[in-house]
């Protein structure tokens, strides 16, 4: 079965989902509400200005509520995501910069 990734970068910390920290930020214990998360899998979240990617190693689902699961996440294992969505941001604003002047020059 393949592993999958679930992006929570765009959930708010403390109303979606809880993740609270262990051993000085390398992995923690994540509460949330998501199905067909699995052991293996990746989870993407933010902290503050920055995107980590962890990988899930445990993972139990509340018998009350089918949906709502903890957690174990492993450390990060990449810290890269948040320089390559500025890169295509910034590659985007500068197309459209280009467009704009372009379009004034135009008129």
């Amino acid at each position: 079965m393949k592993n999958e990734t679930h992006d929570y970068s765009k959930l708010v910390l403390g109303r979606d989902y809880v993740f609270d920290r262990l051993n000085e930020g390398k992995g923690g214990y994540m509460t949330g509400i998501g199905k067909a998360i699995k052991s293996g899998d990746c989870i993407i979240l933010r902290h503050g200005s920055q995107v980590y990617q962890y990988q899930v190693e445990e993972i139990d689902y509340y018998p009350h509520s089918p949906d709502m699961y903890i957690a174990l996440l492993g450390s990060p294992i990449d810290k890269k995501i948040n320089s390559q969505i500025f890169y295509k941001l910034k590659t985007t604003m500068s197309t459209y910069i280009i467009l704009f002047a372009q379009w004034l020059d135009y008129i």
